[in-house]
């Protein structure tokens, strides 16, 4: 434990500071933090006269400590610099300015304590001094110390605060609920960004996204100097990102495959209007919704656009595979699957049974009579469009959402 008491005749010295000389000592550190530091009242919630009176408060705590009967441990010392650090945070001086001035603080009151001591001391009191200037210093570090944990905690919480408001404004534009062209307004000066301009919603699962996952993606893009807003709501993590801010659309999905690597990510297409958010976090979201959990990734939601128009229809969904993919679905799992695979190679792959085949790892002569062998289950010709594609739509369906499988069970994966 650090000694904050001083010792011997000294006292006396310190006492005649404390009862004689606070004010001048208040007065000249005031003038010396506004000579050295002119911009440290421009915020103009602290004023000169508020400076003073807080400078000789401090000097008064910092001189009955020097003159206690028992040392301190610095939590004992800390409750008056504590609230300053506070206090000046929410003033929003810098940190960096807040120490510097109780630095000179500690500067102004050792020069007063040598200049008393050398006026009206004796050799051995001037010696003693220099014994002791280790109490003052370390003192003084006490303090500043205090100091800076009650701004570094005020500042967190104005943060949080700051955070949780920004979180508030993008939930209230996701669900619809700002629509005006005030409350537009008002958003986008709280969340930074620009009522009109390039944005994108992205969409994550909030959990598993960012399990181990340091730092947060939005502070990601900000070391790459893109703007963007971030919220939690249940388990998804949703981004409001400017594009403006950025490099195009290739480095925000590059930046989120980083920042997200075990995750699935769906971005929605691009909008110039804060007032078109709520419609791009729908179209994001049914995006997500049509891709595997395990295959992490970035999908823009234009490239899931069939995928996201069954997802968002379920019934109409269920009804494609309950009347076309007839006999199909009576079939073993496995061998329900290997049909339902070659539905989509073949179209995926523009009919080709060549390149079905060549997508399957099996021989085109299987691709063909796999195809005939659909027609026997299902009624429908694979090499008619207009009898296939009612059928493709009910494999994709599959596909996308294994669920809709009538009677439960596994569905075909890629």
């Amino acid at each position: 434990m650090s000694r904050h008491a001083m010792r011997g005749d000294l006292r006396a010295h310190v006492n005649h500071l404390r009862e004689r000389e606070l004010v001048r000592m208040g007065e000249d550190t005031v003038a010396m933090v506004l000579e050295l530091m002119p911009d440290y009242l421009v915020d103009g919630s602290l004023t000169p006269a508020m400076l003073l009176e807080n400078s000789i408060r401090n000097l008064e705590h910092v001189l009955t400590r020097l003159l206690a009967e028992d040392d301190a441990s610095n939590d004992e010392l800390s409750p008056s610099f504590y609230d300053t650090g506070v206090r000046r945070a929410q003033q929003r001086v810098p940190l960096e300015s807040v120490l510097y001035s109780f630095r000179i603080g500690g500067r102004v009151l050792w020069q007063s304590l040598v200049r008393e001591v050398n006026q009206n001391g004796d050799h051995r009191e001037r010696q003693r001094l220099l014994e002791e200037a280790v109490v003052v210093w370390e003192l003084t570090d006490a303090t500043s110390t205090a100091v800076a944990r009650g701004y570094r905690d005020e500042q967190a919480r104005i943060l949080r605060r700051g955070q949780h408001r920004r979180e508030a404004v993008l939930s209230a534009l996701i669900d619809g609920r700002t629509r005006s062209a005030t409350g537009i307004a008002d958003s986008a000066e709280a969340l930074g960004l620009a009522v009109h301009g390039r944005h994108v919603v992205a969409v994550t699962v909030a959990l598993d996204a960012l399990r181990g996952t340091m730092p947060h993606p939005e502070e990601r893009l900000a070391d790459a100097r893109v703007k963007s807003a971030w919220t939690t709501q249940g388990t998804r993590l949703t981004g409001l990102i400017d594009l403006q801010t950025s490099g195009g659309l290739e480095e925000i999905i590059e930046i989120l495959r980083n920042s997200l690597p075990d995750a699935a990510v769906a971005i929605s297409e691009e909008f110039d209007d804060l007032n078109l958010v709520a419609d791009a976090y729908r179209q994001a979201t049914l995006a997500l919704r049509t891709l595997p959990t395990d295959r992490p990734g970035v999908a823009r939601a234009r490239d899931r656009a069939l995928e996201s128009l069954l997802v968002g229809s379920p019934e109409v969904s269920r009804l494609l595979i309950t009347s076309r993919l007839g006999g199909i679905l009576d079939l073993r799992p496995r061998d329900r699957d290997i049909f339902l695979e070659t539905i989509l190679a073949i179209v995926e792959c523009g009919g080709s049974a060549r390149s079905a085949a060549e997508r399957l790892f099996c021989h085109r002569n299987t691709v063909v009579k796999r195809a005939r062998r659909i027609r026997e289950l299902c009624g429908s010709d694979l090499g008619d469009l207009e009898s296939l594609m009612p059928v493709y739509l009910a494999a994709l369906a599959l596909r996308t959402d294994p669920a809709l499988l009538p009677g439960g069970g596994a569905g075909v994966h890629r």
